[in-house]
């Protein structure tokens, strides 16, 4: 209930708004219309033929001009990849008299080339930004390309205006941490420092330089300093004692003066980078030359220039550079990407732009303008939007509040759509009730500030609250609940005076409004017919002499706030705890709206029998309040206001009821809405020496009283539409500033989707010591094992893998080089969890699940960055979502399938509810067929009362298997297409295989025919610790293989999903990339299909736990390797196998493991082959001899075995019953042949028996012919299984019939091989189509090949018969 009160609030909140702000003196709509069309006659103006778009600007007409107000117009349509950004602030710096006085410049000219403004609307393409989203543009981004500029524009559009249109590549997201007017110059400055940084590529702990402490140089110093870097401000002696002061603040180690010569001298050499932000004039009133600057680099530093023209750099001493093999980086282009990345970092290490503010508008701007040309700017200036224009450019939205603009009140008028008609029945009643609420809330304002004025100040907020409370006690009686509420919310003012008069002398108040939303309640929305206009009219002025008293009020309370400034240094600590708790309590508002929201449609039925209960509530917790405010205080009270009771109860405040009057009362002014809390910030709390800035009860009324004065927004509210008064100067374009109610774009069917909840306790420890990719890091209370963490400024990606106490050992899994002791490290509070959807077949992932591909598409290299922080899955990119065996009523369990999606051709992607960690329940809601991204909600279920939201996107531990119902025992072979595999030592489905072997038996070759030639559903190959160019193999090979599916070919990538990890990549991230393989396999067998993953090689893996521990200090065991490496290697084995899967409908599916084993020379005593053997049920052993001579596939059929013979012995009866007779005596052919082997080496083969010359023939014709495959031939890459057996049969008829010729013959007639082989050699005879076997294709099909063997086996039956006859 406390949630609904809330959205209710925010109603009467913006009843509130709409009531308290506005004048009569704006044109109605009708005549700003009929003199828009007057005024296009006049002028001679046709209509136009397509709807357009007028943008107000402020343009250079000329070279050396002024600036002026100007309009001209756009097409309303948009470009498919263009956005359009209304412009909240915008930075003027030198660049733009640069621009201005450029030979090739465009007249008429807008400056402004850093801005900040919220997207109005988007192309039809575009999909990185959304509309209502808070960007930033840079316009010296796009110049690269020419496309940031509008094309139809007659003039060159910079930030002066109130509209632009851009790409939306170069519009970026700006984080709601950064304020509006500290956001516009990282746009332009700070992609200057940042793109110089970046491309350095610097060491931790370089040494660099900074020349020039201004708007560029100040973000350079941040920048630096955060990376790392020691850094060094350049400078003259002039205004020294500032610079040097400013320079230390913002992160420098030092500055050096040129005027000091020991300074200058101490200066020489000693840059690994110098950083030029002046041109080169500036250097000359400095006193240096290039060269100068050139002296102060080591050899082969960089010397990067900030502010270069073509001149200045061809003036540059090349000679010297070339010398001392100096590198020269001037400003380029920033990417997309390197753009979000430096945002990120100023969020997340508080990188800040010095600014100065002025207003956007003609007067402000030319004045700006002039600093800036005549130097007299520190820093940045910024200009904002002023109140006037924030509320012309607000007007129409409907429930949008922008973040980031912390300094600049913007009102708030929350009004969901939903509620429009309730809303104007409720304003057209409440309208004849204004004069009446006017007069009383006058009085009531006049009372409690003379209590305020004539009190002691440590009782002001006792009296500001029994006004108030008097006031609505006696309002109760004789008007609606909803007008009740309309008061308390737009007393802000006097609730923040007596809350600051609270915060002077007791500290028992410093946090009484901290931001906690008391639920209040309105009655039933009444409808009647709205009033004539004469009374909205009426009423209206006597509102605006309640606003009049309203702002003496403020005025007063401000007084009073002048003198407790003193007072209120002792209070920063507190202010500062005060600060920390608004904003958990804003993202407590966050998660309940959001909640709350989801059950918005089904309670539309019942809404006003809700509320008539929600007013009955609010008048009990009136009466409860009124009775006793301790009472109040003990419903509301925490630990931290208990402590808050006993500071203020030593002051002699009695703080235990004023805490529970001023929360009735204030915090709901105090706290954001719930429909602002979405997006907005909260509002510091002020510290000392600092006058705090309006909360936002303050923030409201003032900006009722300056940006709303005209009756505008009642009557929008009410049902008319008006416009605002223009602060260009100009009429504005009617409409074209609306703005939808979505700010997160979704499915026309998708009911609205709670935001992620963020965490509130993130916890941080340091850096302790480091050991290659192992981390001990201090300060870690709190956190679990193989939580996911982020070690260092950059972000690196670590898991914890031991704690002790406070301590805790990580393992990072990318390079460390750079890491120092006392580097922040961020615990996340998560396992490291991969992110499954659709999309994972055809992909490429690196060991912790970045996805390759994206990145060097991205970015435009080949190395992956360190720190870099990817989506696994498009996350924008829609699937064609299909519902299925489910409908809403149903009850949906874990592991169910209720969609699919068809990723590609040969795989359906399976939509299933989470097993074992979602329950399921009933369903509510399930989304239509259609396209949905992966983010979309597509199922809504309950649960006892919980509704939980269901999308494509999984989250699965990587260290956690998936749950099944059962394991079962495989029954069904891996043909795999090699006859040695196949037919000798086969798997089952759900198998586990080790190949082990030396350096280049073909381990590699194995894993890849197994991927490619498989009868499994699906492929997970794992390069572990890989050489580079056998996983460029895979990646080249991959893609042109086909596979035919009903007829067609198809790419094999289309099944398989690769994990690349190679030798070259950090050594712990090899254990990543297995957990990663088998994760993704266990989330493709959940779906019913048959897995197979490939792990090359899980050595590399036994090498990379090896390492680790001996870091950690462990006891090693056989060979150096950990005593647990058996353990491990175990747990990863037991994830294969035939499972029966959890949910409906009811399928199996298995995850089959072949895993490569790299023993050292091939030794298979080897710790890790020894360890595997005693794992798995299948050994195909290699052999390094059978590789040297050719003979692949090399498994060596000696050592060689498998446990699956008899498991599979029901299929093998199915498909030809004298199969396992025929396996059985080829394996002793085989065998008996090396044994004779040795024989033959003593004695020569003649002394032989004719048996045994038979069988050492046959020998020969089985490890040629059959055993031996070509890998590169069409006829025998792969061998279909009914090939396979028709050739074992003909051999081992060769065999049985040759032996009994022999062991039949007579002493007169006796046979012997020699024999034999005369009377069936020959290219025509029976041995040479024995050993032509093979040559058969596959391509022509099982009948054809199947007729051809069986005519081989008449034939040799046919050529016996003939040689006994």
């Amino acid at each position: 209930m406390i949630s609904r009160r809330r959205r209710l609030a925010a109603l009467a909140l913006a009843c509130c708004c709409a009531l308290t702000g506005g004048s009569s003196s704006a044109p109605r709509p009708a005549a700003k219309a009929a003199a828009r069309k007057e005024r296009r006659a006049n002028d001679g103006d046709d209509a136009p033929a397509k709807p357009t778009v007028v943008v107000r600007c402020l343009a250079l007409k000329e070279r050396g001009g002024q600036l002026e107000p100007m309009r001209f117009t756009l097409d309303e349509e948009l470009d498919p990849k263009e956005v359009e950004i209304v412009v909240h602030a915008c930075a003027l710096s030198r660049s733009d008299l640069q621009a201005a006085a450029d030979e090739d410049a465009a007249f008429p000219l807008v400056p402004g080339r850093e801005i900040i403004g919220h997207v109005a609307k988007a192309g039809s393409a575009v999909s990185s930004v959304r509309p209502g989203q808070r960007v930033g543009v840079g316009l010296q981004m796009g110049d690269v390309d020419g496309d940031v500029l509008v094309k139809q524009a007659p003039v060159s559009v910079g930030g002066l205006a109130d509209r632009i249109r851009v790409r939306s590549r170069w519009a970026f997201p700006i984080p709601d941490a950064l304020p509006t007017d500290q956001a516009a110059p990282l746009m332009g400055a700070g992609a200057v420092c940042w793109s110089h940084l970046q491309r350095a590529k610097l060491k931790r702990g370089a040494k660099v330089g900074v020349i020039g402490l201004g708007g560029i140089g100040h973000l350079a110093v941040q920048f630096a300093s955060r990376m790392g870097y020691a850094v060094d401000v350049i400078g003259g002696e002039s205004d020294r004692a500032h610079n040097e002061e400013d320079a230390a603040q913002l992160g420098s180690s030092a500055f050096v003066a040129l005027s000091d010569a020991d300074a200058r001298k101490g200066a020489a050499r000693s840059y690994d980078l110098l950083l030029c932000t002046l041109d080169q004039d500036e250097l000359r009133a400095l006193g240096l030359k290039w060269g100068d600057c050139l002296k102060m680099l080591k050899s082969d530093a960089k010397f990067c220039v900030a502010c270069e023209s073509a001149a200045e750099v061809s003036s540059l001493p090349m000679k010297a550079m070339l010398e001392r093999r100096l590198v020269l980086q001037t400003s380029a282009a920033i990417t997309r990407n390197s753009a979000k990345e430096m945002l990120r970092f100023c969020e997340r290490h508080r990188v800040c732009s010095l600014t100065e503010k002025a207003e956007m508008d003609a007067d402000g701007a030319r004045k700006a303008l002039q600093r800036v040309s005549a130097a007299d700017v520190r820093y940045r200036i910024v200009l904002l939007r002023s109140s006037a224009m924030q509320a012309y450019t607000l007007q129409r939205r409907d429930g949008l509040v922008l973040p980031g603009f912390g300094s600049v009140p913007m009102p708030a008028l929350p009004v969901p759509a939903r509620l429009r008609r309730a809303t104007d029945s409720m304003l057209s009643q409440s309208a004849v009730l204004v004069g009446q609420l006017a007069t009383r809330s006058r009085d009531m304002l006049a009372n409690a500030t003379s209590q305020i004025n004539s009190s002691a100040l440590h009782n002001s907020w006792q009296a500001a609250a029994s006004a108030v409370r008097t006031g609505a006690q006696s309002l109760a009686n004789s008007s609606d609940s909803v007008v009740r509420q309309m008061l308390d919310k737009g007393k802000g003012v006097l609730q923040a005076g007596g809350a600051k008069g609270a915060a002077g002398k007791g500290k028992g108040g410093v946090r009484a409004l901290r931001g906690r939303q008391v639920g209040g309640s309105i009655g039933t929305l009444p409808s009647t017919v709205r009033p004539p206009d004469a009374a909205i009219a009426s009423a209206l002025k006597q509102k605006r002499a309640a606003l009049a008293a309203a702002r003496m009020s403020t005025m007063a309370v401000d007084e009073d706030d002048d003198a407790d400034d003193a007072d209120d240094a002792d209070e920063a600590e507190e202010a500062d705890e005060a600060d920390e708790e608004a904003e958990e309590a804003v993202e407590d508002d966050e998660e309940d709206e959001a909640e709350e929201d989801d059950d918005d449609e089904a309670e539309e039925d019942d809404e006003e029998e809700a509320a008539d209960e929600d007013d009955d509530e609010a008048e009990e917790e009136d009466n409860e309040d009124s009775d006793d405010g301790n009472d109040g205080a003990e419903g509301e009270a925490e630990p931290e206001d208990e402590a808050e009771a006993e500071a203020g109860a030593q002051s002699g405040v009695p703080a235990a009821a004023g805490i529970a009057q001023l929360r009735a009362y204030a915090s709901d002014a105090a706290a954001p809405s719930p429909a602002s809390s979405r997006v907005a910030p909260a509002q510091p709390t002020a510290g000392a020496g600092s006058r705090a800035p309006p909360g936002p009860s303050a923030a409201a009324a003032q900006a009722q009283a300056s940006a709303v004065e005209s009756d505008d927004a009642f009557a929008a509210l009410a049902g008319g539409e008006a416009d605002a008064a223009d602060p260009w100067g100009e009429d504005a374009a009617a409409g074209d500033d609306a703005l939808p109610a979505r700010v997160l774009p979704r499915h026309p069917h998708s009911p609205p989707r709670a935001r992620p909840a963020t965490m509130s306790n993130v916890r941080e420890g340091k850096v302790f010591s480091v050991s290659g990719p192992v981390v001990i890091a201090d300060e870690m209370s709190g956190s679990a094992m193989y939580e996911l963490v982020r070690v260092g400024h950059q972000r690196l990606v670590g898991e914890i893998i031991r704690l002790e106490g406070d301590m805790a050992t990580i393992q990072v899994y990318e390079e460390t080089s750079g890491l120092t002791v006392g580097d922040p490290i961020l615990c996340t509070g998560l396992p490291l969890s991969l992110q499954l959807g659709p999309g994972i077949l055809g992909r490429i992932f690196d060991g912790i699940q970045r996805p390759l591909e994206k990145i060097a598409e991205t970015l435009g290299t080949i190395f992956i960055p360190r720190g870099i922080n990817v989506s696994a899955l498009d996350e924008e990119c829609t699937w064609e979502f299909t519902p299925v065996n489910v409908k809403v009523g149903d009850v949906i369990g874990t592991g169910d399938i209720y969609g699919h999606v068809a990723e590609n051709n040969i795989i359906l992607h399976k939509i299933m509810v989470m097993p074992g960690k979602i329950p399921g329940g009933k369903v509510t809601w399930l989304a239509p067929k259609g396209k949905y991204t992966i983010l979309q909600c597509v199922l809504k279920t309950e649960f006892q009362g919980k509704v939980t939201e269901h999308t494509m996107e999984q989250r699965w531990p990587v260290r956690t298997p998936r749950p099944v119902t059962e394991k079962l025992s495989g029954a069904e072979p891996l043909l795999t297409g090699q006859r040695v595999i196949d037919a000798l030592f086969p798997s089952v489905l759900g198998g586990t295989c080790a190949v082990p072997g030396a350096f280049g038996c073909g381990k590699t070759v194995i894993s890849q025919a197994l991927s490619k030639y498989s009868n499994s559903d699906a492929i997970v190959y794992v390069g572990c610790g890989e050489r580079g160019n056998e996983m460029a193999e895979v990646l080249k090979d991959f893609p042109e293989l086909k596979m035919v599916v009903d007829g067609k070919e198809e790419t094999i990538m289309k099944r398989t999903t690769l994990v690349a990890n190679t030798s070259n990549m950090p050594v712990a991230a090899r254990e990543a990339s297995i957990y990663t393989g088998i994760t993704l396999a266990e989330y493709l067998r959940d779906m019913g299909y048959n897995v197979a993953m490939m792990a090359d090689s899980t050595s590399r893996w036994a090498e990379a736990l090896r390492e680790i521990s001996g870091r950690l200090a462990e006891m090693p065991a056989d060979s150096g390797y950990p005593a647990y490496l058996g353990a491990r290697l175990a747990s990863f084995y037991e994830r294969a196998g035939k499972c029966e899967l959890m949910g409906s409908p009811a399928r199996t599916g298995s995850i089959t493991i072949v895993g490569a084993v790299s023993p050292p020379g091939g030794d298979f005593s080897d710790p890790v082959c020894s360890a595997t053997l005693g794992i798995v049920q299948v050994f195909w052993g290699l052999d390094k001899k059978l590789a040297q001579r050719k003979h692949f596939p090399s498994l060596n059929w000696l050592i060689s075995y498998s446990k699956y013979d008899r498991a599979l012995e029901p299929f093998y009866i199915k498909t030809d019953p004298e199969f396992i007779t025929m396996r059985t005596r080829m394996k002793e052919i085989l065998q008996n042949e090396d044994d004779l082997t040795e024989i033959v080496q003593l004695v020569g083969k003649d002394s032989l028996a004719e048996s045994d010359k038979l069988v050492l023939e046959v020998a020969k014709i089985i490890k040629d012919d059959y055993l031996a495959q070509n890998g590169f031939s069409s006829y025998d890459k792969m061998c279909p299984f009914y090939k396979s057996v028709g050739m074992m049969k003909n051999i081992i008829l060769f065999y049985s019939l040759g032996l009994k010729a022999i062991e039949n013959a007579s002493a007169e007639k006796k046979v012997t091989m020699n024999g034999i082989k005369e009377a069936m050699g020959g290219s025509s005879g029976v041995i040479y189509k024995i050993s032509s076997m093979k040559f058969l294709e596959p391509s022509a099909g099982e009948d054809v090949n199947v007729a051809a063997l069986n005519k081989l086996t008449e034939e040799i039956q046919t050529a016996f018969r003939n040689l006994d006859d």
